[in-house]
């Protein structure tokens, strides 16, 4: 079993989710996965949008960073993958970004399963 905020895990996602669609072509593909790996459960949504430099994809998570081209394009305030990222951390787990630059991206993240024990 998992057990964590409902409310705050549903704006992770949601989060993640709204992200995909807004930087990605019009009629694109967004790809949700949900997977057992070992003692976690692991999520991802996957785009095929601008993607993200690779100097650019730890920063993603800081409060108020937007990655530049997308400055210019979008609004925001770039503080949601910052309070994905707190979220995500308080329920012990970890998130991520892997991207290329014009390939898309995958955000990721895991949380830990809890045992009986707990």
């Amino acid at each position: 079993p998992f057990l964590g905020d409902e409310s705050h895990l549903i704006q992770v996602v949601s989060n993640l989710l709204s992200n995909a669609i807004k930087y990605s072509p019009e009629n694109s593909d967004i790809v949700v996965r949900v997977s057992n790996i070992s003692d976690f459960i692991k999520f991802s949504v996957t785009d095929h949008g601008m993607g993200i430099n690779e100097d650019e994809q730890t920063k993603v998570f800081d409060r108020f960073y937007r990655v530049g081209e997308v400055q210019r394009h979008f609004p925001g305030m770039g503080i949601g993958l910052y309070v994905c990222q707190q979220i995500i951390q308080n329920h012990g787990g970890t998130i991520w970004v892997e991207s290329q630059k014009n390939n898309g991206s995958t955000f990721s993240f895991t949380l830990p399963f809890t045992t009986s024990d707990n």
